[in-house]
């Protein structure tokens, strides 16, 4: 470290000697030293921290969707579970791993807001951007059934509400690290007797304003066999030539053919140290496809923290606001991928479901390391919350998942790019409060 060049005015946001921990940038004492100095990384040494980041987002994608999550479709399998339970619980945990593994590093390496912040960012991003996403990437206008936007956006808004009850005396005690869990065990349970539920919602629907029209069922009802075939068994066939074909070989198209070039030293490592059931011969080994995927997961998690603190540190940023903005962005990426192929499909309500209801999974993201933090690292403990107005911006969590309700509404339950783009300037304006309710104290 050299104070002498971060105190010569080169702070941009936050300050040193701001009494306020949140208007603070990241500590980077926890982490190994850097190869560069202050100096160099001011003067364009930090665009190495950049690339490396940009890789580590392309590799989680890689390790999540290729790895982790082939091996959890294989124990949902080999558990029996109905398939809307195996999406609420572990194809959440799949499309929201790199959420969760930043979660722990931020808890228990940091001690900082930046696993707070990622997940708060993840949620805007989750419900504005990605269903911005969808709709102008798609190139179609898809029907989206009410039940479904209604029940994840009803637990979501449970979710955020614990949570800022949690954040209000900024501790986090036990019990309320295990509100989380009961909230998502609720949400497990309400995914269990789904049909049911959705038959009981729709009889009083007609009771209330009367039966709903015959095309609208037909729609509902298409929307949801699409969703279906969308659920469908994804392994790769039992060739040995798809493997290195699907890994080690150049896509189709210029801008994928990059993204591969850069990415292909960790493609390579993922090829060699971990095993891919989703060819026969490995099928067996799930198990460790599984423990081999989380362990890579955490790594680059780490490293991942570790080259953002030092872009915080370099340039006065903090933590809370750069969780909020890039990590959010960059963590999400599975979830983007997702629910864009699925959009494209015609699955909207696939789409819009996997954006919202993984972000029930978010909120649990924060109470597993806090609760391991409390019980198990230092029992009855608690987690000190630093950002100043966390709360404030957790309160817009819940005004972003109404303004999503109601433009759908608006538009007849349809998701066309005309809404995408109404979605994408809400995203804009959503993160640019949050980041501002931030930065604020720290100005």
């Amino acid at each position: 470290m050299d104070p002498e060049y971060y105190d010569s005015g080169f702070s941009l946001v936050a300050n040193e000697q701001c009494e306020i921990r949140s208007c603070k940038p990241p500590r980077i004492e926890e982490f190994p030293p850097d190869i560069f100095n202050q100096e160099q990384r001011f003067y364009g040494g930090v665009a190495f921290h950049f690339a490396i980041c940009l890789h580590i987002f392309c590799a989680l994608t890689v390790v999540c969707d290729d790895y982790f999550v082939a091996s959890l479709n294989r124990i949902t399998k080999c558990l029996g579970l109905k398939p809307d339970v195996a999406g609420a619980t572990f194809m959440a945990v799949g499309s929201s791993a790199p959420t969760l593994f930043i979660s722990i590093i931020s808890t228990f390496f940091t001690e900082g807001d930046i696993g707070l912040g990622t997940i708060v960012g993840s949620t805007i991003f989750n419900t504005l951007f990605i269903i911005a996403l969808c709709g102008i990437g798609a190139g179609l206008t898809m029907r989206l059934s009410w039940y479904p936007l209604f029940r994840d956006s009803t637990m979501y808004v449970t979710s955020v509400l614990i949570l800022m009850l949690a954040l209000y005396d900024q501790k986090i005690h036990w019990y309320e690290s295990a509100a989380f869990f009961v909230a998502y065990a609720l949400y497990i349970v309400v995914m269990y007797f789904n049909q049911s539920l959705e038959n009981w919602c729709h009889k009083m629907k007609d009771k209330s304003f009367g039966k709903t029209n015959e095309s609208e069922v037909e729609s509902e009802v298409g929307n949801e066999e699409q969703d279906e075939e969308s659920l469908e068994d994804k392994e790769i066939p039992d060739n040995p030539h798809l493997e290195i074909e699907n890994h080690l070989k150049a896509p189709k198209g210029c801008f994928s053919k990059l993204v591969w070039m850069f990415t292909l030293p960790s493609i390579a490592l993922f090829y060699i140290t971990i095993p891919d059931c989703r060819l026969k011969k490995w099928r067996r080994f799930y198990l460790l496809t599984f423990t081999l995927s989380a362990l890579w997961m955490g790594g680059l998690s780490y490293i991942l923290v570790w080259m953002v603190s030092l872009v915080g540190y370099t340039y006065s940023i903090p933590e809370c606001v750069l969780g909020m903005t890039f990590l959010a962005a960059g963590s999400s990426l599975p979830d983007a991928i997702a629910s864009l192929v699925v959009a494209k499909q015609g699955s909207g309500d696939m789409a819009v479901s996997n954006c919202i209801g993984s972000n029930v999974f978010d909120m649990l993201c924060l109470g597993i390391p806090w609760m391991i933090k409390t019980t198990i690292i230092s029992p009855n403990s608690a987690v000190y919350i630093q950002s100043q107005n966390i709360f404030f911006t957790s309160g817009i969590l819940i005004a972003s998942i109404i303004c999503t309700v109601l433009s759908i509404a608006l538009n007849k339950w349809r998701l066309d790019e005309k809404l995408g783009v109404v979605f994408l300037i809400m995203y804009l304006i959503f993160l640019g409060i949050a980041t501002f309710i931030e930065v604020a104290p720290c100005c």
